[in-house]
């Protein structure tokens, strides 16, 4: 009896909405947030779908930030401050013809409110909205990479197409607003725009790492100030486009073969950072000099931990995921084995930076992904977009992806193929803090 009383506790306790902690402030790290990376930061630069129907998993940008939508109940924040970062919820279009409900939230959100309890405003609505004087902002782009797998080229102004074609028109800030209104304006007038061009989203000119950094330091209300903690996320898309690339290399040659590729390789993607990190710190140096600041560079978690990696591993055999004995072995030491390499680069490069912090950012979402809370769903390359009621428009509750399985409480740590859920990403968060502050 006393057993089942505290099953009903526990279980009671793992529904209650996501309250973050409020951190103290800290002399090291600064109260100005800057964030760079891809679409597990972006909080709006990548535009929603204006109009969409019948929204499919390969709608993945059918929320941004790219999570599981919240009741603000649920999200564990304060409506003023989702409306001030996100925008007025009935703005954000329509899913099969009705106004959104639900905001979605990802871990710069819930970091912001931790520790400053300031709005993350996105570098397109400072500059659309005139907001380029907000204390937090985000430079992050959906889809976005370190830099052009194609040419390795360490241009400060390259910009890519969805899914890492060299853009090679003028990448200035009016093309990249032009792209971003065109994208609007078709799915506005289609809302079956996205499935008839097969979701390449080619209107969108993407920023790569570099180029959001000379996004930043072109905005002279924004840039060089003091007080400032810098956030980098970045690498996935460069390392699932190697890994694509290479399927043939990986299931064909040995792991230890195919490691000599992975090594030559990671240390490129990681350049690409070293670079950004280089121009912010001579631009300090150089017009701020006295101004205090510090950059945070995040690890990547195991491409295995999220749906997209299980589907790697899992190649459909008769419409079925499955494993298959030594392919789906090399193919999981080839995904994982690239994102360590790229972790260990970025400590190799920046562990002796004074103005630079590499967090294990990855590692902490790596034991997530092990405890009994998502081990299961990670086992199953489970994601929440499946469930219909976070595809709809009408869906005015939430259980915040979690699921029952046989009678245990269970989360999702996958919202849809490569991104978190709102659980995860708090975790992610609360991790974050814990480290800086």
């Amino acid at each position: 009896m006393r057993k089942r009383q505290f099953l009903l506790i526990l279980s009671a306790l793992c529904l209650l909405p996501l309250t973050p902690q409020v951190y103290a402030m800290d002399a090291v790290q600064g109260n100005r947030l800057i964030f760079f990376g891809d679409s597990l930061t972006d909080t709006g630069n990548f535009p929603e779908p204006a109009n969409v129907n019948n929204p499919q998993r390969l709608n993945f940008n059918l929320y941004v930030p790219i999570s599981n939508p919240l009741s603000v109940q649920d999200s564990g924040l304060n409506e003023a401050f989702l409306q001030a970062s996100l925008g007025p919820i009935q703005l954000q279009g329509t899913i099969n013809g009705s106004m959104r409900r639900l905001y979605s939230v990802n871990w710069p959100l819930y970091y912001a409110y931790m520790v400053n309890q300031q709005p993350v405003v996105s570098w397109y609505t400072a500059i659309t909205n005139n907001q380029s004087s907000s204390q937090n902002v985000n430079f992050a782009w959906a889809s976005a990479f370190a830099g052009s797998p194609s040419t390795q080229d360490l241009s400060n102004n390259a910009c890519l197409r969805n899914g890492g074609a060299l853009f090679s028109n003028s990448c200035s800030t009016d093309m990249i607003l032009a792209g971003r209104n065109a994208y609007l304006a078709n799915t506005k007038k289609n809302p079956a725009f996205d499935k008839e061009t097969k979701y390449q989203y080619n209107d969108l000119v993407i920023p790569t790492l570099g180029k959001q950094v000379s996004l930043y330091l072109e905005n002279s209300d924004i840039s060089l100030k003091p007080d400032s903690t810098f956030f980098i996320y970045i690498g996935n898309n460069d390392i699932g486009y190697f890994l694509k690339q290479n399927i043939p290399r990986i299931v064909i040659q040995s792991p230890e073969v195919f490691q000599k590729t992975i090594n030559k390789t990671m240390p490129t993607i990681s350049n690409y950072v070293l670079h950004a990190v280089q121009r912010i710190e001579a631009a300090y140096k150089q017009k701020a000099s006295n101004a205090s600041y510090h950059i945070n560079i995040l690890t990547l978690t195991h491409l295995s931990n999220l749906a997209e990696g299980y589907a790697y591993t899992h190649p459909s055999v008769f419409g079925k995921p499955t494993w298959i004995p030594i392919i789906s072995s090399r193919i999981e030491k080839a995904i994982n084995n690239s994102v360590d390499a790229y972790n260990a680069e970025l400590h190799s490069t920046f562990d002796h930076d004074e103005h630079v912090t590499v967090l294990d950012a990855g590692k902490h979402l790596d034991k997530l992904a092990s405890n009994t809370d998502y081990q299961s769903a990670v086992n199953q390359g489970a994601a929440c977009v499946n469930e219909s009621a976070y595809t709809t428009a009408s869906a005015e509750k939430t259980n915040n992806c979690h699921y029952i399985d046989q009678s245990k409480q269970v989360t999702y740590f996958s919202w849809n193929n490569a991104h978190l859920t709102s659980p995860a990403n708090k975790a992610f968060a609360d991790y974050i803090a814990s480290q800086i502050w």
